[in-house]
């Protein structure tokens, strides 16, 4: 047996075996084309479009591109955080996002950057110069004044620091804001960047901070879909056409026959027609109809459609807001692989990026840091009332199970069902009726006060 001999095709085209030579292994075929420089997919290039004018217009005008921006956005925050601490912390933090909009300033951030690439949150109220680096510990109880969400054509950043051993590596030495003419310098350790989507090492090849609008890479597909709902529409005004044939037309039209005759000849014929559903001609005149055919451009538009929602990581179900079609009439399994997708880039990307926020948020709530405050993402996916009561059943059977078994001693496993009813959030105010049944039991007896008269022991009174 013999090995294949390796082949090698010049500029014309011309194939060549080069014998102890490797070359890559690939396919080309002179008769189709395959793989030679006439085949028709080598002249596909890809192309970004950064055209900001037309990615606004497309957010204002286009059927899908506003949903594509805002759904992923709004379910990125639409169950929030969850704080865990002590009672009286998690009511003062939530309070101060409250007080300061959080949830909906970080919705606007996400929302910006995916529209137009990146955003800033512009923390105002901090202790110190704006061009300082902010000393976070300084930031006492209800200092933040307010948030506002920036867009690139809001704010410029300065040169990107590329020392790795410096602790903004990667961040803008400065941030300016322009307004009324005047500018002003701030540190980055005083601004949130919350970016587009970014390109592995274009940062470093290129020096650019921001990101891309999802627009970059959702144009064609989206195009491809308005297009096809807009060729529909066109040809619903074509869907029957009525076609007359008039014996020697040209000619009179041509001996002066006013085009006006024949508009107010058919408009009156078109009126009967209307009136009385007879249709009266000319004994010369001949009449038809010519209908569009349907056939196959409902599989066209809605191929194109799966297509732009796939391209957006969003599935049909969400994007149309419509129940799935079929036997289980659901579509369960997409939206949790999608929710799975949001709880990634939650956990991901908008986690780190929010860190220096809540750093600030936790010390305007509480005046100081407690290292033991910490928060996780809700869940998106919630069971109906059916299966949630089923998974209550299946939890309380097995805390019972335990609690014969001796297994988990009757305090601990006490505890954890407790944590288990407050976290899940299927009853309401578990943790105010825990915290009132233990007041209650810490009430002194009568007897053991030493403060009540009637506590005097016996001997003694």
């Amino acid at each position: 047996m013999t090995d294949k001999p390796r082949i090698r095709v010049d500029q014309k085209g011309t194939i060549k075996a080069v014998d102890g030579v490797v070359f890559a292994d690939g396919m080309a075929n002179v008769i189709t084309g395959l793989g030679r420089a006439n085949m028709k997919s080598a002249a596909t290039r890809y192309v970004p479009e950064f055209d900001g004018h037309e990615r606004d217009n497309a957010y204002r005008a286009s059927t899908w591109y506003r949903k594509i921006v805002n759904i992923p956005a709004a379910d990125a925050v639409r169950e929030w955080r969850a704080w865990q601490a002590e009672k009286e912390q998690i009511e003062a933090i939530e309070a101060e996002e409250q007080r300061l909009g959080v949830r909906q300033v970080v919705y606007q951030a996400i929302l910006t950057a995916r529209h137009a690439g990146g955003a800033v949150i512009l923390v105002g109220g901090l202790p110190g110069q704006t061009m300082q680096p902010l000393n976070i510990d300084r930031i006492g109880r209800g200092a933040i004044r307010y948030l506002t969400v920036l867009g690139r054509d809001d704010i410029t950043p300065g040169q990107i620091i590329r020392d790795p051993m410096s602790d903004w590596f990667g961040q803008p030495e400065k941030w300016t804001l322009t307004t009324d003419g005047t500018s002003l310098d701030i540190h980055p350790s005083r601004v949130v960047f919350v970016n587009g989507r970014t390109v592995p090492g274009a940062m470093r090849r290129t020096g650019e901070l921001w990101g891309d609008s999802i627009w970059v890479q959702m144009a064609d597909s989206i195009r491809a879909a308005d297009n096809s709902a807009g060729v529909i529409d066109a040809l619903l005004h074509e869907a029957k056409i009525d076609i007359v044939r008039i014996k020697d037309m040209v000619s009179q039209m041509a001996s002066g026959a006013s085009e006006q005759d024949y508009i107010k000849r058919w408009t009156m014929v078109a009126a009967l027609k209307s009136i009385s559903n007879v249709l009266m001609l000319d004994g010369e005149d001949e009449w038809s109809q010519k209908q569009v055919s349907w056939s196959g451009l409902p599989d066209i538009a809605r191929t194109l459609i799966t297509i732009m929602a796939g391209a957006a990581d969003i599935p049909v179900t969400r994007l149309l807001m419509e129940q799935q079609k079929g036997l289980s009439g659901n579509d369960n399994g997409s939206l949790r692989h999608y929710y799975d997708s949001i709880r990634t880039i939650q956990e991901l990307e908008y986690t780190p990026a929010l860190r220096p926020l809540d750093e600030m948020v936790i010390r305007s709530a509480l005046g100081q840091r407690d290292p033991a405050i910490w928060y996780s993402w809700r869940p998106l996916w919630t069971l109906d009332e059916k299966d949630q009561a089923e998974v209550d059943k299946l939890e309380a059977e097995a805390a019972e199970i335990y609690g014969r078994s001796g297994l988990v001693p009757q305090d601990a496993l006490g505890e954890m069902v407790q944590n288990r009813l407050i976290e899940s959030e299927s009853w309401p105010g578990a943790d105010t009726a825990y915290d009132a049944a233990k007041e209650a039991l810490e009430l002194p007896e009568v007897g053991e006060d030493e403060d009540d008269p009637s506590a005097i022991a016996p001997e003694e009174a």
